[in-house]
């Protein structure tokens, strides 16, 4: 999605940075693709909130997601050099941000952990799936804007959150779709 899009508005004179990160993902990689800076996670940052969420560390995977997150958020100077925000809503990356509200926020809707355990649930894990599900309850509503580019996934939130998502068909550059099937091809 972001790789047809973002190089659109790079094109089209935007300034575009893009943070790279989870709680599983981290590097000391930064690189400059078509127009985009692009930053990993610091590991020594995303290390810091580690601890400083250690108190979460009963639930592994939603302490890793908020602690990269709040790392991300703590990486970007809390959005001091922008003027809007995007961020999807898988694991979290959103939380600081409408929490904060320095910045207007859009959260792109593809995938959340909790729907992602509404569709795939994991057996003894319905305690933490609940825990996720009040988590993104009482956070993506307070987001500037929510975005996806499924009607399903629209229909998804607006029948269990009563979230007003709006649908945006990805965009898609030709040119790009047919050298990514010439480079698998040859």
């Amino acid at each position: 999605y972001y790789l047809h899009l973002l190089p659109l508005l790079a094109q089209s004179g935007y300034s575009v940075k893009v943070l790279v990160g989870s709680g599983f993902t981290q590097g000391e990689e930064k690189f400059h693709y078509e127009g985009i800076d692009i930053e990993f996670l610091k590991p020594e940052k995303f290390t810091k909130y580690l601890h400083q969420f250690k108190k979460l560390d009963i639930s592994p995977e939603l302490h890793r997601h908020l602690a990269a997150a709040w790392a991300m958020y703590d990486q970007a100077e809390r959005g001091s050099a922008y003027d809007l925000i995007e961020t999807t809503d898988w694991g979290y990356g959103y939380v600081p941000w409408v929490l904060e509200k320095r910045k207007p926020v859009i959260v792109r809707l593809h995938g959340s952990c909790a729907q992602i355990d509404t569709y795939d649930p994991r057996k003894c894990f319905g305690f933490w799936d609940d825990l996720q599900r009040a988590l993104e309850s009482s956070t993506l509503p307070l987001a500037n804007h929510c975005i996806t580019y499924s009607r399903n996934n629209q229909n998804f939130w607006k029948s269990t959150l009563g979230l007003e998502a709006s649908y945006i068909p990805p965009t898609y550059n030709p040119l790009s779709i047919n050298t990514l099937v010439d480079d698998t091809v040859s």
